[in-house]
């Protein structure tokens, strides 16, 4: 059986495995990672009742109708047009909104129902708010509030997920540097027990 000739300590595979872990561990503090978790309420907005509303321009005339559904998928909740400008607003199961609007003058959406109560709003974070200057929004006990300051004519884009607080925002130490230092902790010990076959 031959032997592999003795190397310097740099170039053991747990020596590297611990400068990992080392440096995951010294960065934890810091890092951080926003991760929509949307699929662990799935199903729970289904056959839910929402109130909607929708004013343009601060006039005090709501412009959907009907002004309450039931969450169900496929389809649109809430939906408005005219001749110049449409707005729809979608809710599913899991507890995502999506908006879209054309032509939007300013408006003020508001949403209400049961199941917001205990709810935040957070918006996801692979799906651009591409209304001018952005959407502002808040969920405080049972009502959902957007706004829009206005902008350009076009055709706009938002999403959001209604989820529990704390929920929303993963801390990467948690779900990932236990993963990782396992990770470099199984790829040693592969390498130990090839060297030794």
């Amino acid at each position: 059986m031959l032997h592999s000739p003795i190397r310097p300590w740099c170039f053991a595979p747990r020596f590297w495995s611990f400068v990992l872990l080392g440096a995951l561990v010294a960065a934890a503090p810091t890092a951080k990672a926003v991760v929509t978790i949307e699929y662990l309420v799935l199903g729970t907005f289904l056959n839910n009742s929402v109130d909607g509303s929708l004013v343009y321009n601060n006039n005090a005339t709501n412009v959907f109708s009907p002004t309450s559904a039931l969450v169900v998928d496929p389809a649109a909740e809430f939906v408005y047009a005219d001749a110049t400008r449409s707005l729809t607003a979608n809710f599913d199961t899991t507890g995502r909104l999506d908006l879209t609007a054309t032509n939007p003058d300013p408006f003020q959406l508001i949403f209400k129902s049961p199941i917001f109560v205990g709810k935040e709003l957070d918006s996801i974070f692979n799906v651009p708010d591409t209304f001018p200057g952005g959407l502002s929004s808040s969920l405080v006990g049972d009502t959902i509030t957007i706004n829009f300051g206005g902008g350009a004519p076009g055709t706009y884009a938002a999403s959001f997920a209604i989820v529990t607080p704390g929920a929303s925002a993963v801390p990467l130490p948690a779900a990932v540097w236990a993963g990782l230092a396992l990770g470099a902790a199984v790829v040693a010990r592969k390498r130990r027990s090839s060297r030794a076959s």
